[in-house]
């Protein structure tokens, strides 16, 4: 979605890049946390912002934290042994389906960066303010680890969680279900109301700057920050 002529997205794993296995999990942290040796990639620019360094048992304790009683549970219900789910996680690795999602927050292209480098001081403030929205605006999607990439053409958070969804008729009434709670209406939520709102913080941080430097006063400065949020609403 374009933001004036900036565009943001929020992209959420899928096709490829969804993570149906372990193996698929583990390469999700691998490549999160720069467990590995590059000449392009560095940890040391690289901020966790939520979670561990291992991003792996991160999302094995989400699992234990929502989905053990509800197991327990279950598993009281069922006379015969082999119905019986010995363990959450691996059961659902076994499934092939989503067992965790994966969003990317991103704003701006390589081109944008290299002509605003400057900008880039401010997007821990902005990715620790989507998470908090996240969190606070989409309370079924459980997030294990986040962690933002500053060694990259565009600077950019990677977030990773279990979907959780209450309410099936059949099975365990908590399970996983990305279908479930990665609805249109949710997609929308995380679209406007987490990642624009999130991005705007930057612009708007950016105007007050120049503004201030301008000599403008309190008034100016409101009046452009009106203007540029109707001429941004208009472009989504």
């Amino acid at each position: 979605m374009p933001m004036g002529n900036v565009s943001y997205s929020a992209h959420i794993s899928n096709g490829k890049s969804a993570i149906t296995s372990k193996k698929a999990l583990a390469g999700v942290a691998k490549h999160n946390l720069r467990k590995y040796k590059s000449a392009d990639y560095s940890s040391d620019n690289i901020r966790l912002i939520y979670g561990t360094t291992d991003l792996f048992q991160d999302v094995k304790r989400v699992y234990h934290r929502e989905f053990n009683d509800g197991v327990k549970e279950y598993n009281s219900r069922q006379k015969r042994e082999d119905r019986k789910i010995k363990d959450y996680f691996e059961h659902v690795a076994g499934l092939n389906q989503d067992m965790a999602v994966e969003i990317i927050f991103q704003c701006g292209d390589k081109k944008y960066w290299d002509e605003h480098w400057k900008n880039k001081n401010y997007m821990s403030e902005v990715f620790d303010y989507i998470l908090e929205c996240l969190q606070k605006l989409l309370s079924e999607f459980k997030i294990a680890n986040a962690v933002i990439h500053f060694d990259e053409a565009s600077p950019h958070m990677h977030v990773v969680g279990v979907p959780v969804w209450e309410g099936a008729k059949r099975g365990l009434s908590k399970k996983v279900s990305k279908r479930n709670v990665f609805t249109p209406r949710t997609l929308s939520v995380i679209h406007l109301s987490v990642t624009w709102r999130g991005f705007w913080r930057v612009w708007r941080r950016w105007l007050e700057t120049f503004i201030k430097k301008q000599n403008e006063n309190i008034c100016s400065c409101n009046k452009v920050l009106t203007l540029t949020y109707e001429e941004s609403i208009i472009n989504l």
